[in-house]
């Protein structure tokens, strides 16, 4: 969001070079509740150093919202960790997933132009004689995350093991345009038409 010029203002005062008039940028995420028709929560960032993964899990985590959630994400909230966020807040989701790149470019899925397929991904951060062996064995299951790689739930140097549950779903949206997401709401409540 482009704020009115001030350039004592350090949060959100930018200038593209030592020639250029300063300007104020922040970067909004917010919630919103469509049944309510109202935003729940919201993050304000500068727009240097913006974060819409932090954003997110803050919000999440924060939220005092239970029950029936469904949380529908854009393709730049995919990783493991909002996944995680989500399935430890017991929330549902849907997120729209990067077609040729990210978490879909290393699942074992059909060649069909449609598919529902159930995924069960295993995270680990050590690389021990153990855990090598279970991601050359098994690479479509088991995923190492990298240290400086964002994960809540597993520290580096962390020898335990995550689960992350969820259904990857592609449909026709169009006559030769699909759309691929993420979610974890059971077949019965979000499944594909036949």
């Amino acid at each position: 969001m482009r704020l009115p010029s001030n350039s004592n203002d350090g949060f959100s005062s930018m200038r593209n070079s030592e020639d250029s008039k300063n300007y104020n940028l922040v970067h909004l995420d917010a919630m919103y509740d469509l049944m309510g028709k109202v935003y729940v929560d919201a993050s304000v960032q500068p727009k240097k150093g913006m974060n819409e993964h932090k954003a997110l899990v803050s919000m999440v985590d924060q939220s005092e919202i239970s029950g029936n959630v469904i949380a529908i994400m854009d393709r730049g909230y995919e990783s493991f960790n909002n996944i995680a966020h989500s399935q430890e807040k017991s929330w549902y989701y849907i997120i729209r997933a990067k077609e040729s790149y990210g978490i879909i470019s290393r699942l074992s899925l059909p060649n069909c132009p449609e598919y529902d397929e159930e995924i069960t991904l295993t995270l680990t951060r050590r690389q021990t004689k153990e855990t090598l062996s279970l991601l050359r064995a098994y690479p479509h299951r088991y995923r190492w995350i990298q240290p400086h790689t964002t994960f809540d739930f597993i520290k580096p140097k962390d020898s335990k093991f995550y689960d992350l549950h969820f259904r990857a779903v592609r449909v026709a949206i169009a006559d030769g345009v699909y759309e691929t997401v993420y979610t974890n709401l059971k077949p019965k409540i979000f499944r594909r038409r036949k």
